[in-house]
């Protein structure tokens, strides 16, 4: 399972990789990002053929691109899980921006069973970093694959305005003991009466 994993981190690599250096030439948002001033975060789009290359994590990597203008000064990714019927944070990473090439960039989404990673693109420079959290005893990240849950629903963001200090929803997953119980994906996750939860949010700050 190790060599799995690091087989897997690797590969996400490459793939970063690829995603940095076709930018220019194969992204279909780039041009909508250079006309439009609106501040506002999407659903990341690719070519053919890094969509297909994509499909070997089974939907588990999500690619996000925002536009924002000089009145945003960091921004955080959060994962919070519905824990003791309220929701807690219990990874994050924060970046702060330091110029007008960080007004518009990609964030990017890994959701593995007991580890979490973030990362960070810069589409300008061919530069990226990432963040991982490991659960290592599995007392974390909540069990999806636990028998006791009927359904389980998952999802991501397509596309949203982005209001400064206001969370957006990127991911997320519910589980739920009771099928009758079952909510679809979006809305405020916060009203959504599952039975264990997970969601990635992304908060752009004025601070």
């Amino acid at each position: 399972m190790k060599n799995k994993n690091f087989l897997m981190s690797v590969f996400l690599i490459f793939i970063v990789f690829i995603i940095l250096f076709t930018y220019y030439k194969n992204d279909k948002n780039y041009n909508n990002f250079k006309e439009d001033n609106n501040m506002y975060i999407k659903k990341s789009e690719f070519s053919q053929e890094t969509d297909q290359i994509l499909k070997i994590f089974n939907d588990e990597v999500y690619f996000f691109d925002y536009k924002i203008d000089d009145r945003i000064k960091s921004f955080k990714v959060d994962f919070l899980k519905y824990e003791n019927n309220e929701w807690v944070s219990f990874a994050s990473s924060t970046k702060n921006l330091k110029s007008e090439d960080d007004l518009k960039g990609r964030i990017g989404l890994k959701v593995d069973k007991n580890k979490l990673t973030i990362i960070d693109m810069d589409l300008n420079e061919k530069e990226y970093s990432s963040s991982q959290y490991e659960d290592e005893e599995g007392q974390q990240v909540p069990d999806f694959e636990d028998k006791n849950l009927k359904s389980v629903t998952k999802g991501s963001s397509s596309e949203g305005k982005i209001e400064i200090n206001k969370e957006i929803v990127l991911f997320e997953q519910y589980g739920y003991i009771d099928e009758k119980e079952v909510y679809s994906t979006g809305g405020n996750f916060r009203e959504k009466d599952c039975d264990k939860g997970m969601v990635a949010t992304v908060t752009f700050l004025d601070e």
